[in-house]
């Protein structure tokens, strides 16, 4: 029974170590952006000092980073998902996933084209698929691809080790 605790202790550390990774690419891409508006909209400023070209366009700049630091993922103890985004999170209970799928990322900063092409830059993002048959995107869950194979893999295994269905197979046993 120990074993089987400290096994499932382990997991459940291995799942929230790949969670971390959930954030880092909005927070790398705002951040670039961010720097290059402000690299840009300085230029005028140091000419004629007017200050209005940086307000308009460093302010957007600098809300984004901060907003990008709010994405992140986290697997709390009830087995719910909880996945912040921009200005959303979504909380989805484990035991209502069927399936958790690495799919390319569509989102606000490819223009919504979900394909592998150059637009992309090869990052993914997770679906899921739900019990009932429907599924949901998850776009602020954008990381490489490793990664969100690697995310996906281990949330399908814990979803399926604390699947009702799998203990009632386990208590028929």
């Amino acid at each position: 029974m120990q074993r089987n605790e400290a096994s499932a202790d382990d997991a459940l550390r291995e799942v929230r170590r790949a969670l971390r990774a959930v954030g880092r690419v909005p927070r790398v891409i705002s951040s670039i952006v961010a720097l290059v508006m402000l690299a840009a909209s300085s230029v005028p400023v140091m000419a004629d000092r007017d200050m209005t070209g940086l307000i308009v366009v460093g302010v957007p700049s600098v809300i984004s980073v901060m907003l990008a630091f709010r994405v992140r993922a986290a697997l709390g103890e009830d087995d719910v998902l909880l996945i912040t985004g921009y200005v959303r999170s979504s909380r989805i209970a484990l035991r209502e996933v069927h399936a958790f799928v690495d799919v390319p990322y569509a989102g606000w900063w490819n223009g919504f084209a979900g394909s592998d092409g150059w637009t992309n830059f090869g990052l993914r993002m997770l679906e899921i698929e739900l019990r009932g048959g429907r599924a949901a995107s998850l776009p602020e869950s954008i990381c490489s691809g490793r990664r969100t194979t690697s995310i996906a893999d281990l949330l399908n295994s814990w979803a399926d080790e604390r699947s009702p269905l799998n203990r009632r197979a386990a208590v028929e046993d």
